[in-house]
């Protein structure tokens, strides 16, 4: 479909009007940005995304989590072939995770694990860290829960 649409609007500074051109492009994936239905089109389109993978998940709007228990290497072999998975989920319906925010956080096991996504034909190994922030709370790898104006106290007592 091509459309444009035009718009005007006056530039106040200078009282001047300025020509704003918009265009119609084909969208690909996910769903329409700023619409009353998105959320919902949204969390229908990754409805299916727990269907894929065997470890525990959680999905808040646009954020998944997943975790397991890690007792022995085959347990982390699990993890990798969840994330693997997901990558295959995310080729499939053309909606891609983003790498840079995908991070991994130990909780007590000892074990050396790494874990990876593709993406784009390239392996990139999953950032480790040792806290992160979720709905305005922070969780570090210490298993403490903790609101972040509560931080500095937190590191003067331990």
């Amino acid at each position: 479909m091509d459309c444009k649409f035009s718009a005007f609007e006056e530039d106040e500074s200078e009282g001047k009007d300025q020509l704003f051109i918009f265009e119609w492009v084909e969208v690909l994936s996910g769903v329409p940005q700023g619409s009353v239905l998105g959320p919902l089109l949204f969390l229908l389109f990754v409805n299916d995304l727990p269907d894929w993978i065997s470890s525990n998940i959680r999905m808040f709007a646009d954020d998944t989590k997943i975790w397991c228990i890690i007792k022995e290497i085959d347990d982390g072999l699990m993890l990798q072939s969840d994330l693997d998975c997901l990558v295959k989920w995310s080729d499939k319906w053309l909606l891609k995770f983003n790498t840079e925010k995908c991070k991994v956080m130990h909780l007590g096991h000892k074990l050396n694990t790494q874990y990876y996504m593709k993406e784009e034909g390239a392996i990139l190994t999953l950032a480790t860290t040792e806290e992160e922030r979720d709905f305005g709370l922070i969780s570090s790898s210490s298993s403490r829960v903790y609101l972040p104006s509560e931080k500095h106290t937190c590191a003067h007592q331990m």
